[in-house]
């Protein structure tokens, strides 16, 4: 992340870049805890498919994640 910012040309590029980042990282938590509250609410008579379903959510999630920043990280680097 401070190479990143090294990079970026301008005070208000790494304000930008900084504020996208903290973006992605407070998505993240709240799709976590959205992830958890949706498996929670689900009546499921064994403790395992709850699990592996909240296993599933939070890999997809962080997927995204992942893929989102790469976006983000490319964006400054070709700039």
């Amino acid at each position: 992340m401070v190479r990143v910012l090294s990079r970026c040309s301008s005070n208000r590029a790494t304000v930008s870049a900084f504020i996208k980042m903290m973006l992605y990282i407070t998505l993240i938590m709240l799709s976590l805890v959205g992830a958890v509250y949706i498996v929670s609410i689900f009546p499921l008579k064994h403790e395992f498919p709850r699990m592996a379903l909240l296993g599933i959510l939070i890999i997809a999630i962080l997927y995204l994640w992942y893929k989102a920043t790469i976006v983000v990280i490319g964006k400054l680097y070709t700039k």
